[in-house]
């Protein structure tokens, strides 16, 4: 079951809704019941999960409530969508739900102006299309030619073939008719992509195979949009609709992605080339009533806006009251059964209260003297030091070329002599490269190509790697860090200074270490994702890494107060049933002559009492509403009467028993004054009853159209876009599972906080989230992936020290920097397929035979040399056809393209995914994937450019981004300029 918010959710305590105007759940103004939430505002509404709409009213206009203030007379919406959805696990626990969307939008809002119309949901509209003036789509084909007066090809105005048109060549005495001033062009018959017959065209003979234009690099001269013979962008394009021309769509055997012209042949993408119309479809949907019906949705699909509910004191208060509830006891539902015994649901941590949070932990290393660090941060006690690679121009002739033998690095040649100037002079390599790198390099040291110095042959750029190289370390700020200067003089150094250590480093922190010693102890229960917790193993012993009160500390994973927990069992997370009554307005101790509080009040008024001196006073009831009480109030799953099932009877008693105790103490005309306002709102709540309570309204069984999914014919709502959502085998299985059934007989229902519910419900929802399973996200997208924000980049700059634009610089050259898909339907990523990737891949696991003998079959797809581009979408098609060339084996062509935004090759799946189709699945879904596996490139697979970037090196970034070849396309100037135009705009 897909599972979504019911509206664009901003922070927890927004979510929990503390500032709605009516109160909170599960309490509203003057202690009534509220069993729901309030989005408030100009706002959407989407329905929470897939299910069935059972019910619908949609008001053509709001109800005016007239109490005498003019203009200022409060409206409201009596419109709502009530839906049904059927939930089953794994282990077939199963169980029930509804969701209600109440105070919608009215038809005549929407209608009111454009910026409205174009709110219209797409279940509620009715489109009309018109090929926009800016379209510029053409069919790609061939030109051909007529001759002018000079027996010349008259470029000027070509007449224009569809790829694939068949031609008849002409002949005169069994021989073609050429061109007589260039004999490259024949004489052909065909019929052009209007369809008229020409019989006087001439055409380079290389451009017709097998009797077909077989070219498609000219473009037709008509432009606007393009049909396509089936729903596909390979399928035969037929012809061109001209700009400003109407069309009229067959609804019934369209698409999100494609429009079946209504009529005629043909399908149209549904794309910015054509601009689209809403209006409300009146014709396929009821207005002012309570419909019965039965249509199928998906989650998130947006099915209403916020309409007015106004008040007396806020006669414009814009809101939609959104419910969950469910005619079954959760009780069982709440415990999870079978699935939340089983230990691979168990991805949670419960840690008690009383567990034990060391401050610190130290770990044994030995980072010798000399070794040169640069420091990343520091303050009196700490600093973070990084291993650095120094780097010099060295003469070649005094290093051993192992490169040349197959190794990767250059030795430091022994002394030797020379003649120079007549003269023989001893050569002390070793000490030539020691001045230049310094006391740190040893006679057996390493040294690695790093660059060719531009006009000194004789010399190289090469660098030195010591132990630990590129990594970083959290150590104490002692007489190790010092800073030598002149005449021998140590000073402290400051951040980003480079030096080389005074003394040994034998012990570093795992973490940027606390300055406070003492053990921290949780007072509270708290509950984490354990993919989301840093893990660290030290030896035999294993810490979780735990944020608690904003300070950090590392708990051991066997600590007793640890307890391994599945988001199935419910109640292991706070939730708990209860029952509240059925009244509207809790009754109060000695208000209006009651006996007694309501047991559900004193449960909300306990919660919020903090000494438990029975007593709230403004600093308890002002932090009640905060995220933690909202949180506790969240959890309850409360039995109570629906408010949408009340009488206007019911009511009429309810506000008599709130007005008594003042019509008791009031006396002469203050009673009768008080008599009158009682009687008035008597009048305006049984018409607000009257007018918004629908339960006894919904009855169980069929709806009053019946409605046809297999050929969606008007009836039902939203059946109209059904087909964009569920496809018939779907409806099927939907069918089976969840008949439309509601008890209206039963007014007292179990209701959940919408949001508490739908965040609850992600946690366990069937998810390919992979940002979930590696702990990025607190809850799963439910596999639709996300785009990377700002936020994004901002603490990967934090975190690493680069500034965030060289990022940015990198994707812009590596991708274009914007969308990084190439396709929406199916969703695909940018990728660049690598032939000789594929081949090394494949001569790697199936042996150099099997490699040369793709290449000589396919050289496009397996190639020692790079090269064999197309670009787009067929760079899928080029891994595809790999694949199949490997018996669908898709590792190795996945391995051979680089992916996404930032163009990492997929051969590096394994530092972030368990297997290559992980990495594509993961990379077609989401952006932040993509980041994710940049980041993961940049850490772990070449940390070394992390320096380059900070320190904005461009030639150095594309040499270790994009290869040794990186200036045959030029990528350090490309992405210095994307850096600049980032800064400067």
């Amino acid at each position: 079951m897909n599972i979504e918010y019911p509206y664009n959710i901003k922070s927890l305590t927004d979510s929990l809704k503390s500032s709605n105007r009516f109160g909170i759940y599960p309490i509203g103004k003057f202690n009534a019941w509220h069993g729901g939430i309030h989005i408030e505002g100009d706002s959407h509404v989407k329905c929470i999960a897939d299910g069935r709409v059972i019910a619908y009213r949609i008001p053509t206009k709001y109800f005016y409530e007239d109490i005498g203030n003019g203009k200022n007379n409060p409206k409201y919406s009596n419109g709502f969508v009530l839906m049904q959805h059927y939930y089953k696990s794994e282990e077939g626990l199963e169980f029930t739900f509804y969701s209600l969307y109440n105070h919608l939008m009215s038809k005549k809002d929407y209608e009111k102006d454009d910026y409205s119309k174009k709110k219209i949901p797409d279940v509620l509209a009715e489109f009309s299309y018109k090929v926009s003036d800016q379209a510029k789509d053409a069919i790609n084909g061939l030109e051909v030619y007529k001759l002018n007066s000079e027996k010349e090809l008259d470029r000027t105005n070509p007449v224009f073939l569809k790829y694939k048109t068949t031609v008849d060549t002409l002949t005169n005495n069994g021989k073609e008719i050429l061109l007589e001033k260039d004999k490259r062009y024949k004489k052909i018959k065909c019929k052009d992509y209007e369809g008229t017959t020409h019989s006087d065209v001439y055409v380079s003979k290389g451009l017709i195979v097998n009797g077909k234009a077989n070219y498609k690099g000219d473009k037709s001269p008509k432009k606007g949009v393009i049909v396509y013979e089936e729903a596909k962008d390979t399928s035969e394009q037929l012809r061109i609709i001209e700009k400003s021309t109407k069309i009229k769509i067959d609804k019934k055997k369209s698409t999100n992605k494609w429009l079946k012209l209504e009529d005629e042949e043909g399908f149209i993408k549904n794309d910015d080339n054509l601009t689209k119309t809403k209006t409300i479809d009146e014709e396929n949907l009821f207005f002012d009533k309570v419909v019965k019906t039965d249509g199928l949705l998906k989650a998130g699909t947006i099915i209403g806006h916020t309409g007015l509910f106004g008040s007396s004191s806020a006669p414009k208060y814009r809101a939609a009251h959104v419910e969950v509830f469910s005619f079954e006891d959760p009780k069982d539902f709440l415990k999870g059964g079978k699935d939340s015994e089983k230990e691979e649901n168990k991805k949670f941590l419960k840690i008690d209260k009383g567990a034990e949070l060391l401050p610190n932990i130290k770990k044994s290393i030995s980072i010798k003297k000399h070794t040169p660090v640069k420091i990343l941060e520091i303050d009196d006690n700490y600093c973070k030091i990084q291993i650095i690679k120094p780097s010099a121009e060295v003469f070649y002739k005094h290093l051993y070329d192992g490169y040349d033998n197959g190794k990767d690095h250059y030795t430091i040649k022994d002394d030797y002599t020379e003649n120079i100037d007549g003269v023989e002079k001893e050569i002390k390599c070793y000490e030539i490269l020691k001045g230049l790198f310094g006391k740190y390099l040893k006679a057996s040291s390493k040294l690695y190509f790093v660059d060719y110095v531009v006009d000194s042959p004789e010399k190289r750029e090469a660098e030195y790697r010591p132990e630990h190289h590129d990594q970083t370390f959290w150590v104490k700020n002692n007489t190790a860090i010092q800073k030598q200067m002149a005449e021998s003089t140590l000073i402290k150094p400051v951040k980003n200074d480079e030096f080389t250590l005074t003394e040994d480093i034998t012990e570093y922190y795992i973490s940027k270490p606390s300055t406070e010693s003492d053990t921290i102890i949780t007072k509270e229960i708290l509950r984490i994702n354990s993919a989301s917790i840093p893990k660290h193993k030290d030896g035999e012993k294993q810490y979780y890494k735990i944020t608690y009160n904003k300070k950090e500390g590392w708990i051991k994973t066997d600590d007793p107060k640890i307890t391994k927990i599945s988001a199935f069992d419910w109640e292991e997370f706070g939730f708990e049933t209860i029952d509240a009554g059925d009244e509207y307005c809790y009754s109060v101790k000695d208000v209006e002559n009651n006996i007694e509080t309501s047991p559900f009040l004193e449960k909300i008024w306990k919660t919020i009492d903090e000494n438990n001196d029975n007593i709230i006073d403004e600093n308890e009831w002002n932090r009640a509403k905060n995220a933690k009480v909202l949180s506790l109030f969240s959890k309850l799953v409360c039995k109570h009467k629906s408010e949408w099932s009340y009488t206007e009877s019911e009511i009429e008693k309810e506000i008599k028993e709130y007005y008594k105790i003042g019509l008791n103490q009031a006396t002469g005309d203050k009673k009768k004054n008080l008599e009158k306002k009682q009687d008035e709102n008597i009048a305006l709540l049984k018409k607000r009853v009257k007018n918004t309570c629908f339960w006894d309204k919904v009855e169980k069984g069929e709806q009053e159209n019946k409605n046809s999914f297999s050929n969606l014919t008007a009836g039902a709502f939203l059946a109209i876009i059904v087909y964009n959502y569920y496809t018939k085998d779907e409806k099927k299985e939907a069918d089976k599972k969840n008949t439309r059934n509601f008890k209206t007989s039963q007014k007292n229902v179990w209701h959940f906080h919408p949001i508490a519910f739908v965040e609850h419900m992600k946690l366990n929802a069937p998810s390919d989230c992979y940002c979930y399973k590696m702990g990025i996200v607190n809850s799963p997208c439910g596999g639709k992936g996300k785009l990377i924000a700002e936020k994004h980049y901002d603490t990967l700059s934090q975190e690493m020290g680069v500034e965030k634009n060289v990022f940015k610089a990198v994707a812009k050259v590596e991708s274009g920097g914007r969308n990084s898909f190439i396709s929406k339907d199916p969703q695909l990523s940018k990728i660049l397929y690598e032939r000789h990737k594929a081949y090394k891949h494949t001569k790697k696991q199936k042996g150099k035979v099997k490699a040369d003998e793709l290449q000589t079959s396919n050289d496009n797809l397996f190639n020692k040399a790079r090269g064999g581009y197309k670009g787009g979408i067929n760079e899928h098609e080029r891994l595809k056809d790999a694949s199949e060339l490997l018996d669908n084996n898709r590792s190795i062509p996945i391995m051979s393209a680089s992916w996404g935004k930032f163009q990492v090759l997929g051969e590096y799946y394994t530092y972030l995914y368990d297997s290559a189709e992980d990495l594509e699945k993961a990379q077609n879904m989401c952006e932040i994937q993509q980041f994710r596996f940049f980041r993961t490139y940049l850490e772990d697979v070449a940390p070394s450019i992390i320096n380059a970037m900070k320190a904005k090196d461009w030639k150095n970034i594309a040499r270790l981004y994009n290869g040794p070849r990186y200036y045959e396309n030029d990528y350090d100037n490309k992405m210095k300029k994307a850096y600049e135009k980032y800064n400067n705009s």
